[in-house]
Protein backbone atom coordinates (compact mmCIF):
# COMPACT_ATOMS: atom_id res chain seq x y z
CA UNK A 1 0.00 0.00 0.00
CA UNK A 2 2.67 2.31 0.69
CA UNK A 3 4.48 1.47 -2.44
CA UNK A 4 1.20 2.42 -4.17
CA UNK A 5 0.53 5.65 -2.42
CA UNK A 6 4.30 6.54 -3.19
CA UNK A 7 3.36 5.96 -6.97
CA UNK A 8 0.45 8.09 -7.10
CA UNK A 9 2.65 10.87 -5.94
CA UNK A 10 4.99 10.64 -8.59
CA UNK A 11 5.38 13.51 -11.39
CA UNK A 12 2.81 12.91 -13.91
CA UNK A 13 5.83 12.48 -16.69
CA UNK A 14 6.48 9.33 -14.55
CA UNK A 15 2.93 8.07 -13.99
CA UNK A 16 2.39 8.23 -18.38
CA UNK A 17 5.64 6.47 -18.35
CA UNK A 18 4.87 3.71 -16.02
CA UNK A 19 1.71 3.27 -18.15
CA UNK A 20 3.25 2.87 -21.05
CA UNK A 21 5.86 0.23 -20.06
CA UNK A 22 2.88 -1.89 -18.07
CA UNK A 23 0.23 -1.72 -21.65
CA UNK A 24 4.06 -2.48 -23.65
CA UNK A 25 4.90 -5.63 -21.00
CA UNK A 26 1.60 -7.10 -21.28
CA UNK A 27 1.18 -6.62 -25.38
CA UNK A 28 4.42 -8.71 -25.52
CA UNK A 29 3.86 -11.13 -23.12
CA UNK A 30 0.78 -11.99 -24.73
CA UNK A 31 2.26 -12.08 -27.98
CA UNK A 32 5.51 -14.13 -26.99
CA UNK A 33 2.73 -16.90 -25.58
CA UNK A 34 0.47 -16.67 -28.39
CA UNK A 35 3.50 -16.70 -31.20
CA UNK A 36 6.58 -18.21 -29.22
CA UNK A 37 8.22 -18.93 -32.50
CA UNK A 38 7.54 -15.76 -34.04
CA UNK A 39 10.39 -13.01 -34.78
CA UNK A 40 11.06 -11.69 -31.30
CA UNK A 41 12.32 -8.38 -32.73
CA UNK A 42 9.49 -5.48 -31.79
CA UNK A 43 9.29 -2.81 -34.62
CA UNK A 44 8.53 0.65 -32.75
CA UNK A 45 4.99 2.01 -33.15
CA UNK A 46 4.43 5.51 -34.55
CA UNK A 47 2.90 6.78 -32.05
CA UNK A 48 1.81 10.23 -32.76
CA UNK A 49 3.25 12.55 -29.83
CA UNK A 50 4.22 15.87 -28.56
CA UNK A 51 7.84 16.66 -30.19
CA UNK A 52 10.73 16.07 -27.07
CA UNK A 53 11.90 19.20 -25.24
CA UNK A 54 14.81 18.94 -22.93
CA UNK A 55 12.04 20.08 -20.39
CA UNK A 56 9.78 16.70 -21.12
CA UNK A 57 12.65 14.22 -22.25
CA UNK A 58 12.89 11.02 -19.95
CA UNK A 59 15.72 9.86 -18.76
CA UNK A 60 17.07 6.43 -19.16
CA UNK A 61 16.76 5.92 -15.34
CA UNK A 62 13.34 6.86 -15.30
CA UNK A 63 12.10 4.76 -18.58
CA UNK A 64 13.85 1.70 -16.85
CA UNK A 65 12.66 2.14 -13.68
CA UNK A 66 9.49 2.69 -15.01
CA UNK A 67 9.49 -0.87 -16.89
CA UNK A 68 10.92 -2.58 -13.58
CA UNK A 69 8.17 -1.42 -11.66
CA UNK A 70 5.40 -2.15 -14.21
CA UNK A 71 6.78 -5.43 -14.64
CA UNK A 72 5.94 -6.85 -11.05
CA UNK A 73 2.17 -6.37 -12.36
CA UNK A 74 1.87 -7.97 -15.32
CA UNK A 75 2.02 -12.01 -14.98
CA UNK A 76 4.46 -13.35 -17.85
CA UNK A 77 6.77 -10.32 -17.64
CA UNK A 78 9.91 -11.84 -17.90
CA UNK A 79 13.46 -11.05 -18.45
CA UNK A 80 13.48 -11.29 -21.40
CA UNK A 81 9.78 -9.48 -22.26
CA UNK A 82 11.38 -6.68 -19.86
CA UNK A 83 14.47 -6.25 -21.71
CA UNK A 84 12.51 -6.02 -25.24
CA UNK A 85 10.51 -3.62 -23.78
CA UNK A 86 12.85 -1.06 -22.11
CA UNK A 87 14.82 -1.51 -25.32
CA UNK A 88 12.28 0.28 -27.50
CA UNK A 89 11.08 2.44 -25.02
CA UNK A 90 14.39 3.54 -24.82
CA UNK A 91 14.95 4.16 -28.76
CA UNK A 92 11.14 5.95 -28.93
CA UNK A 93 13.28 8.62 -26.82
CA UNK A 94 16.67 8.26 -28.85
CA UNK A 95 18.56 5.99 -26.55
CA UNK A 96 20.24 2.80 -27.65
CA UNK A 97 20.85 -0.62 -24.96
CA UNK A 98 21.88 -3.91 -26.16
CA UNK A 99 20.01 -6.82 -25.16
CA UNK A 100 22.37 -9.36 -23.76
CA UNK A 101 21.28 -13.02 -23.21
CA UNK A 102 23.26 -15.78 -20.53
CA UNK A 103 23.50 -19.16 -19.11
CA UNK A 104 23.78 -19.70 -15.56
CA UNK A 105 27.60 -20.73 -14.51
CA UNK A 106 29.08 -23.64 -13.14
CA UNK A 107 25.42 -25.54 -12.83
CA UNK A 108 23.50 -28.76 -13.56
CA UNK A 109 20.33 -27.14 -14.08
CA UNK A 110 20.12 -24.68 -17.32
CA UNK A 111 19.07 -21.58 -16.72
CA UNK A 112 18.98 -18.67 -18.89
CA UNK A 113 18.74 -14.97 -18.65
CA UNK A 114 18.38 -11.71 -20.61
CA UNK A 115 19.42 -8.01 -19.26
CA UNK A 116 19.84 -4.34 -20.56
CA UNK A 117 22.90 -3.01 -21.15
CA UNK A 118 24.42 0.01 -22.25
CA UNK A 119 28.14 0.75 -22.16
CA UNK A 120 28.92 -1.79 -19.92
CA UNK A 121 26.20 -1.02 -17.84
CA UNK A 122 22.88 -2.90 -16.76
CA UNK A 123 20.03 -1.23 -17.07
CA UNK A 124 17.58 -3.69 -16.36
CA UNK A 125 18.51 -7.76 -15.23
CA UNK A 126 19.85 -6.92 -11.85
CA UNK A 127 22.63 -8.64 -10.92
CA UNK A 128 23.94 -10.77 -13.94
CA UNK A 129 27.96 -11.86 -12.63
CA UNK A 130 26.68 -15.78 -12.29
CA UNK A 131 25.67 -15.67 -15.94
CA UNK A 132 28.19 -16.55 -18.91
CA UNK A 133 27.03 -13.76 -21.84
CA UNK A 134 26.34 -16.14 -24.86
CA UNK A 135 25.88 -13.41 -27.22
CA UNK A 136 23.79 -10.24 -28.81
CA UNK A 137 21.35 -11.99 -30.39
CA UNK A 138 18.51 -9.60 -30.73
CA UNK A 139 20.68 -5.98 -31.43
CA UNK A 140 20.30 -6.00 -34.88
Amino acid sequence: MRRLRKLLRAPFSFKTLLAEAFSRLLAVSIFLRLAPRAHLELHQSNHAQAPLTALNMPSIEDICKAVVIAAEYVPGATCLVRCLVARDMLARYGFTAQIRIGVLKDSSNFQAHAWLEKNGSILVGGDVGQYAQLGSLLNQ
